[in-house]
């Protein structure tokens, strides 16, 4: 079995290099430049994260789009893209063996472990028994395929187990932005409803990502999306359980569930307090794992093309993120 010695992470170090070595290829988008000339452009990823690599051959391009969501051996000259470095393919083949240790970003085991425990102890809080009976009986089914799977495809939480760990930051920020208003005269929040929504916000990842490497939208991912598909989690499994057990009407914890999510993936204007929370909870989430993503695959970029990596746009965030230089002891 062949050893892979090169990463993702290591291409920097490897810039006007020819190598040979194992990645899994996510994807070939065929393109012509301005004079016709037709290139490849070939997503490729390992465990240490995800770039792009150039094939400019049309004769290859056609050649090999079957190679496709596998592991392959490829051959090729280390570059710069536009700062970042990438691979000038030469030639490549479907691997005839590999260590899948080598291309599944996951969360270290023990972290799972903690996550599920975590998991078991936030759904014992819940004092209405049937949302905890639905809790009980979506988590029997879905915990382990959320530790399987990212929580996004390319924006935050991008490994397996991704989907967890952001579950549970949502509803741990949720239940701390809603302290103040738990005992709120006016309106006081149900804290059941709150952190059943948290729960249960992005279960529906489970059946719309493909575990990593891959990372992409399966047809439900595409065709519904999460923050639907969460929902109907809610209202098929809510149907599962007994007359006795099940939540009587889930019209607030299905607003809430599609409320967490921003409009434009198709979620839903928060009109509860409950929801509201929630959102700005997911939404924080969100963002303050893109900005540490941004700046660790700012990391790599090469240092001629930018010395100074105190500032890096983010398509996630829309704007230019700043970074404070951290002092170090020397």
């Amino acid at each position: 079995m062949k050893e892979k010695k090169i990463f993702i992470s290591d291409l920097l170090d490897h810039v006007g290099e020819e190598i040979t070595e194992l990645f899994f290829v996510r994807g070939m988008l065929n393109s012509k430049n301005r004079q016709g000339t037709a290139w490849t452009s070939v997503g490729i990823a390992d465990r240490t994260g995800m770039a792009t690599a150039k094939i400019w051959s049309e004769f290859f391009c056609d050649q090999n789009m079957e190679l496709e969501e596998q592991v392959c051996e490829i051959f090729g000259k280390v570059d710069i893209y536009n700062g970042v470095p990438g691979i000038s393919i030469t030639s490549m083949k479907k691997a005839e063996s590999f260590q899948q240790k080598d291309f599944a970003k996951s969360l270290d085991e023990s972290v799972c472990k903690a996550l599920k425990g975590s998991l078991s102890e936030w759904i014992n809080q819940i004092k209405n028994p049937r949302y905890r009976a639905l809790l009980e009986r979506v988590f029997a089914k879905n915990a382990d395929k959320m530790l399987g799977v990212p929580a996004s495809v390319n924006s935050h939480h991008v490994y397996n187990g991704g989907c967890m760990e952001h579950t549970l930051e949502v509803v741990c920020m949720a239940d701390r932005l809603a302290e103040h208003y738990y005992q709120m005269e006016e309106y006081p929040v149900n804290r059941d409803l709150l952190l059943t929504a948290a729960l249960l916000h992005d279960v529906g990842c489970t059946t719309c990502y493909e575990p990593f490497p891959l990372s992409k939208k399966t047809v439900r991912g595409s065709l519904i999306g999460v923050a639907l598909e969460s929902s109907l989690f809610c209202v098929s499994y809510n149907s599962l359980l007994s007359q006795e057990s099940r939540v009587s009407d889930t019209t607030e914890l299905t607003h809430c569930i599609l409320a967490s999510h921003d409009e434009s993936v198709g979620g839903v204007k928060p009109a509860m307090l409950e929801a509201i929370i929630l959102h700005d909870a997911n939404m924080s989430s969100i963002h303050a794992n893109g900005y540490s993503t941004c700046f660790r695959k700012d990391e790599i970029w090469h240092p001629e093309m930018q010395k100074n990596r105190t500032w890096i746009y983010s398509s996630l965030h829309e704007t230019v993120l700043y970074r404070k230089e951290v002092e170090k002891d020397v």
